[in-house]
């Protein structure tokens, strides 16, 4: 099993910018290649970075972010990549998301020494990307953030109530999800 999600992949991951079906053809395939076991290894990631977070909320935070990871992962490996591949394009020519390939591939260079595990990478990448073409936000929205606030939905949108404070740290996700700022917004 090819698991090596490392500076030759990201480097083809830059190539992609002018051949995206190659890239998501490649990382279908990658998907492929991950098994069910593997979540364990996600298991304890996610332990070990909830380490801090108080007990009640770690143990949600895990049980919801996996359950995301598969999902992402589960419909990534059932895409219909011609069917999608317009999602994608649209994405990516979103003026709300400049620069998003090179910024992306960023992203994964600068969290090297956060996550230099392969496996868990590529479950990362396959989950910001499916979250991309689906237009759906990269956190699930049952995950509480601080003082139990979530991400939600209304009319069409998603809002989260962290981004603003997150949307430009260079070690969040928060700059590739589609959900807004809440902005004041409240259910």
């Amino acid at each position: 099993m090819n698991t090596n999600l490392n500076a030759e992949m990201l480097s083809t991951v830059s190539d992609y910018k002018l051949d995206i079906p190659k890239f998501l053809k490649q990382l279908k395939g990658e998907s492929l290649s991950l098994d069910i076991f593997q979540f364990s290894k996600l298991a304890s990631y996610l332990e070990k970075e909830g380490r801090y977070l108080p007990e009640g909320f770690k143990k949600e935070f895990i049980k919801e972010s996996l359950n995301h990871f598969f999902t992402c992962w589960m419909g990534f490996r059932n895409l219909n990549l011609q069917n999608d591949l317009q999602n994608v394009f649209d994405v990516l020519n979103d003026d709300n998301m400049p620069g998003l390939p090179d910024d992306l591939i960023s992203f994964f260079d600068s969290t090297t020494g956060v996550c230099d595990d392969p496996v868990l990478k590529k479950m990362l990448l396959i989950t910001v990307i499916y979250s991309i073409i689906k237009k759906i936000p990269i956190h699930p929205l049952t995950i509480p953030f601080p003082a139990g606030k979530k991400i939600y939905e209304r009319n069409g949108s998603y809002y989260c109530p962290v981004k603003e404070n997150h949307k430009d740290d260079l070690f969040a996700l928060c700059r590739f999800c589609i959900a807004r700022p809440e902005d004041g917004f409240k259910l």
